[in-house]
């Protein structure tokens, strides 16, 4: 990290005031990069500190994401190909694991020293430490609908929409995903036991059918189905979607929980009944559904709009379909999603450049890195057949191609239609759903599928949920 980037107090209050590196970004642009739009005038008031580095001037900016080892070679390609543009610029990689990275990012913002670039969420429903709005909001990031031009880049509406807070746009998003919506299935399994893949839109008794049958067809050290506490509330929410108010978990107007109901009970107690029999009863020492699945020992698990990159190295055929749904229920695409951003901070000495690296990452050679790896772009400039000749060229599907378009195929379905969450006013959803989560906890241990016991669940749940939406919880 530069010592530069440590801010006094006085430079705070005035970056978070609004005179930031972004006016001086659109205001010093000679050359605007490609798909960029015309530059805005100067302002008056603009710090001279932040002035574009004269042409060929040694530039080192720091980027800050959450990287795991999937993602080494992926910003390695980003950083090489970036250099080759841009000559005089230098990317310093800051990785942090993803499972430190929310508590180190914050860390890093509240004592003032800002990366040029980082990583963050849109609708981090896990924690409002990477969501978007919490950044804009303490004045560490800047608008940049007018920096960076995702009609040009092709990025789906929807996605560029749900990336706003308050109207404007603030990052590039680079990747989206969506919990839940895409099951993935070991096909080699499946042709040992003598079982036919489900079809795309099962429904849950078509899955309950089809676990059932397995269960008995397995080895005693396999798995029917990964196991996971969050999957519960993504098929519990998946499926209570045709339920009035939000996806069936608090009202249109985001103030009262609406968890409590007949409907809620029953598709509570059928999932406990289905995690009881096909994943807990399975065994104690459970492998975690990716690990599992990787490691050959799940027949089948829900994953996300990610998950081809990841089974990209498992070592047999693999299929997809979508996630399970009532019977008579339309299929569901416009579940919880999460979108992933990079943006340059206001604090930069560099804008034009830190910019420039983030439209690149989320629009030019840098995205066509990404989405080769099989990560899912929130772009339609890429094809299914892009992905799957993005994975031959990358020796990663081989005989695979057919599991592999599968779980693309689901992608496209999925990811153009996505709605994400309305955020409520006073809250963040992660702190709903962990609520959630505690109260229903000995549903998920798997120690009760009683109607009668869940009903009061449900309804200790929705006062918490309450709690929460209204700002008052523990």
């Amino acid at each position: 990290m530069s010592p530069r980037k440590t801010l006094t107090r006085r430079q705070f209050v005035r970056l978070a005031a609004g005179t930031s590196a972004l006016a001086a970004y659109l205001a010093a642009c000679q050359a605007v990069p490609q798909g960029m739009p015309p530059a805005a005038q100067p302002s008056a008031e603009q710090p001279a500190e932040a002035a574009d580095a004269p042409a060929g001037e040694a530039v080192k900016l720091a980027r800050y994401g959450a990287m795991e080892k999937d993602h080494f070679p992926l910003f390695e390609a980003q950083r090489k190909k970036f250099g080759e543009k841009y000559p005089n610029v230098t990317i310093e990689e800051v990785g942090v694991p993803w499972s430190e990275y929310i508590t180190k990012v914050r860390v890093l913002l509240n004592s003032g020293e800002i990366p040029d670039i980082f990583w963050f969420m849109r609708y981090g429903v896990w924690d409002p430490g990477i969501e978007a709005a919490t950044y804009l909001k303490e004045g560490f990031i800047a608008d940049g609908s007018d920096v960076f031009d995702t009609k040009a880049a092709k990025t789906f509406p929807n996605i560029v929409e749900a990336g706003k807070v308050e109207g404007k746009l603030i990052g590039m998003p680079f990747e989206v995903f969506s919990n839940g919506v895409n099951w993935m299935s070991n096909l080699a399994i499946m042709d040992r036991i003598g079982m036919q893949p489900l079809p795309q839109n099962p429904t849950f008794d078509q899955l309950n059918d089809f676990l059932t049958e397995a269960q008995g067809k397995v080895a005693k050290d396999e798995f029917a189905t990964g196991p996971g506490s969050w999957e519960l509330w993504s098929a519990f929410m998946s499926a209570s979607a045709n339920q009035p108010g939000f996806h069936g978990m608090a009202s249109d107007d985001l103030t009262k929980s609406i968890i409590n109901t007949e409907a809620n009970v029953k598709t509570i107690a059928m999932l406990a009944k289905f995690y009881k029999t096909h994943v807990l009863a399975r065994g104690d020492a459970a492998p975690p559904h990716l690990d599992g699945m990787l490691g050959g020992k799940v027949l089948t698990a829900p994953m996300s709009t990610w998950a081809p990159t990841q089974m990209n190295t498992a070592k047999f055929e693999y299929g997809s379909h979508s996630a399970p749904r009532f019977q008579g229920v339309e299929p569901r695409v416009d579940g919880f999603t999460g979108i992933n951003f990079w943006t340059f901070s206001k604090d930069t000495k560099h804008p034009k450049e830190a910019a420039d690296f983030c439209y690149f990452c989320g629009a030019l050679e840098g995205l066509d890195i990404w989405a080769s790896s099989g990560r899912f772009a929130p772009t339609e400039k890429y094809t299914v057949d892009d992905y799957i000749k993005f994975g031959k060229e990358n020796n990663q599907i081989g005989e695979r191609e057919k599991g592999f378009r599968a779980a693309i195929t689901t992608n496209f379905d999925v990811v153009p239609h996505l709605k994400p969450w309305p955020i409520p006013p006073k809250a963040y959803w992660g702190q709903y759903l962990n609520k959630l989560n505690e109260v229903l906890q000995e549903v998920v241990e798997g120690k009760t599928d009683d109607e009668a016991r869940i009903a009061e669940l449900l309804k200790t749940a929705q006062e918490e949920g309450d709690k929460v939406l209204a700002g008052t919880a523990a």
